[in-house]
């Protein structure tokens, strides 16, 4: 599997998310 992000980070940025839902389960896998 491939993941490519794309975008603009702020400078003053330290953490950023990526929410990898891939059901509609409580129990999905977030990332």
């Amino acid at each position: 599997m491939s993941v490519y992000i794309q975008g603009v980070a702020s400078e003053h940025m330290k953490r950023f998310f990526v929410n990898f839902v891939v059901g509609q389960d409580p129990g999905s896998d977030i990332a």
